[in-house]
Parts: structure tokens; sequence; C-alpha cells
């Protein structure tokens, strides 16, 4: 999540695990939901092509060659085992 002190708005960022196609994330976008009893509107983030994302620990910017991590990530639910444990 990404606030400010000084604005009224913040950004979260949810993943949703989906189809290649992306038919579910997709029909969540224009859709409402209360969060904090305030009606927030779902928006669909914009495409960062050339980002990397590690297959190890499952973030964003660098590739699994280079990761630091200790450990791997799901790539499912995020928790610290390999997506075979499902």
């Amino acid at each position: 999540m990404r606030t400010s002190a000084h604005s009224d708005t913040c950004v979260a960022w949810v993943d949703i695990c989906d189809s290649v196609a992306g038919t579910s994330a997709r029909s969540y976008i224009g859709k409402t939901i209360v969060i904090g009893g305030r009606n927030c509107q779902i928006r669909g983030a914009a495409p960062r092509p050339g980002s990397a994302l590690c297959t190890r620990c499952m973030r964003w910017g660098h590739h699994s060659s280079v990761c630091r991590s200790k450990g791997i990530r799901c790539p499912l639910c995020g928790l610290p085992h390999s997506e075979a444990a499902h």
C-alpha cells in the first residue's frame, strides 16, 4: 500500500491468481468495494513491460539468478514453500 500524509487517496496493489487471459481479474475492474466505510473503485494496474519478476522470492525488480532471498516463495499463496506443495 502506498499513501502520503498530504494525500486523501491511497493505492493498494492486490495480486489475483488468474488465467493467462486475465478473465477473472478483468471482471473486477470498474466495480466498487467498501473499505473503512468508503466506496473504493477497482482499477487495473498499468502493464510494466520489462519489469523482472523473480521466480524464487516472487518479488518484482530482479531475476532469480541474482536473488538474495534465503528461501523460495509459492507463486500461488506467497508462503515459504514451492508451488508443488499445493
